[in-house]
């Protein structure tokens, strides 16, 4: 029996306003610096195709990141860079049941003026089951999970302040990875899911109301009788870790 392979890349730019003044490097001393272009803003999407599950791979060298539910694709994102070799890339491959969508910045080594801008707001499917891995070298990560079918979620910057919304109603586990160099993580919480907090930090406060501490974690009030369960390593080395619960 003949075994069909769907496209390796679904990828459509459905939307592009740029102008045609790129990035261009100039010499300064010793040090080649790129310098900023116009702003270029770009729109992108990725169809599911044939994968019944997904793994996300983001890789951003500098800059800002957005994510939040509700794409009617698997992923539809707004790019806005001025750096003309900062352009986005992606690959969308099968490996065995699961197929792996990377979404990464090239060129993440340029020296780059001041005014250098680099911003991805970007938006998932939520009828998908998935796992997220989001690496930032030095910038920001806002990220908002509720309606994903998110089995786990890992969360890292150098340089640079994490905020995780983890709310929304789960019918399974969630297992959350956040770490910072330095920078300060913010983690919205529900109230009515059991959820165990295990920080690690080598200088910088845990502010979580609320939340009993024990045994080096934690809890809130409804751990121990919840049948699902958010479980968050937060991993800090200079920074604060604040903590929000809603009802």
């Amino acid at each position: 029996m003949e075994t069909k392979v769907p496209n390796r890349l679904i990828v459509m730019t459905v939307l592009t306003v740029m102008v045609m003044v790129s990035g261009c490097i100039t010499s300064n001393g010793d040090d080649d610096i790129v310098k900023t272009g116009d702003l270029r803003t770009e729109d992108h999407f990725v169809e599911l195709g044939s994968a019944e599950n997904v793994k996300v791979n983001i890789e951003m060298g500098t800059g800002e990141l957005e994510i939040k539910p509700d794409a009617t694709n698997l992923m539809e994102g707004t790019f806005t860079y001025n750096i003309d070799r900062w352009k986005p890339k992606f690959t969308y491959d099968p490996e065995g049941n699961i197929w792996n969508l990377t979404i990464w910045q090239p060129n993440t080594d340029l020296k780059v003026e001041s005014d250098a801008r680099n911003e991805w707001d970007l938006s998932f499917g939520t009828w998908v089951p998935m796992e997220m891995n989001v690496a930032i070298g030095e910038g920001t990560a806002d990220i908002a999970v509720a309606g994903l079918d998110l089995a786990s979620l890992s969360v890292s910057t150098g340089v640079g302040d994490i905020s995780l919304d983890l709310t929304g109603n789960r019918v399974d586990h969630l297992i959350v990875r956040a770490g910072t160099g330095n920078g300060r993580v913010n983690l919205i919480v529900p109230s009515y899911i059991g959820v165990q907090i295990q920080p690690t930090q080598g200088s910088g406060t845990v502010i979580a109301p609320g939340f009993e501490f024990r045994d080096g974690n934690y809890f809130n009030d409804v751990f121990d009788s919840s049948e699902v369960f958010i479980l968050i390593a937060v991993d800090i080395g200079v920074g604060d870790l604040v903590v929000l619960e809603t009802p």
